[in-house]
C-alpha cells in the first residue's frame, strides 16, 4: 500500500498532466478563453445595439475587462490543489520522515520497478519546478534537490528524462535566487542611500 506521500505525489502528477502539464492542454485552454472572449464581445454588441457609440464602447470595454478578470483570477489563483496538498504534506514531514520518503524513491536501474520509479521521480521534479516557477518554496525545492542529487545523482544523470527535468529545476532555482538577489541588492542600495542622507 502506498504511503500518503506516494498517493499525494501521484495525484499531483495527474493534476499537472491534466491541468497544464502538456502544451496541448495549454493550447486548448487558450482556445477556450479566445472563444469566450469572442462570445462576450458579440453579446455585448448585440445587447447594446440600440445604444449610442459611446455607450457601446464602454460596454465593450467592460465586457473585455470582465473576461480578463475571470481569466486572470483563474490563473493567479491558479495554484493546483493537488500540487499544493502534496507540498503541504512535504512541509509537514519531519526531517527523518522526509528522508525516508525520498529514500523510498530510490531507482534501481534494471529492476522490474524501474519504469514506475522513474515516473515517480519525474513527477516529483515536475512538482518542484512548478512551485519554483510560481515563486514558491525555493528553500524546500533546493533542499529536496540536494538530497536527491546526493543519493541518486548518478542515476539522475544516466536517465535522459530525469537529467532533463533536473536541469530544468536547477535553472528555475538559479533564476529565482537571482531575482531574490537583485531585490536584496536594491534594498541594500536604498538603505545605504537613506543612511547617507541622515549621516
Amino acid at each position: 500500500q502506498d504511503s500518503r506521500f506516494g498517493v499525494l505525489l501521484v495525484a499531483a502528477g495527474v493534476e499537472l498532466l491534466g491541468g497544464n502539464g502538456s502544451e496541448r492542454g495549454s493550447e486548448n485552454e487558450k482556445k477556450k478563453k479566445k472563444r469566450k472572449r469572442e462570445e462576450e464581445e458579440e453579446n455585448n454588441s448585440n445587447n447594446n445595439s440600440n445604444n449610442n457609440n459611446l455607450l457601446n464602447d464602454k460596454a465593450g470595454a467592460q465586457g473585455k475587462d470582465n473576461v480578463a478578470h475571470a481569466a486572470s483570477s483563474s490563473s493567479t489563483s491558479g495554484q493546483l490543489p493537488a500540487v499544493s496538498a502534496f507540498i503541504a504534506h512535504l512541509r509537514a514531514l519531519s526531517t527523518n520522515a522526509l528522508d525516508a520518503e525520498l529514500r523510498a524513491l530510490d531507482i534501481l536501474l534494471g529492476s522490474k520497478s524501474e519504469a514506475a520509479d522513474v515516473r515517480k521521480m519525474a513527477t516529483l521534479l515536475d512538482v518542484l519546478n512548478r512551485r519554483v516557477t510560481e515563486g514558491s518554496d525555493f528553500e524546500l525545492a533546493a533542499a529536496v534537490i540536494g538530497v536527491l542529487v546526493e543519493r541518486q545523482g548518478e542515476v539522475l544523470m544516466e536517465v535522459p528524462e530525469l537529467r532533463k527535468k533536473l536541469t530544468v529545476v536547477r535553472k528555475s532555482l538559479a533564476a529565482a535566487w537571482a531575482r531574490l538577489d537583485d531585490l536584496l541588492q536594491n534594498v541594500r542600495c536604498m538603505t545605504a542611500f537613506f543612511a547617507d542622507l541622515q549621516g
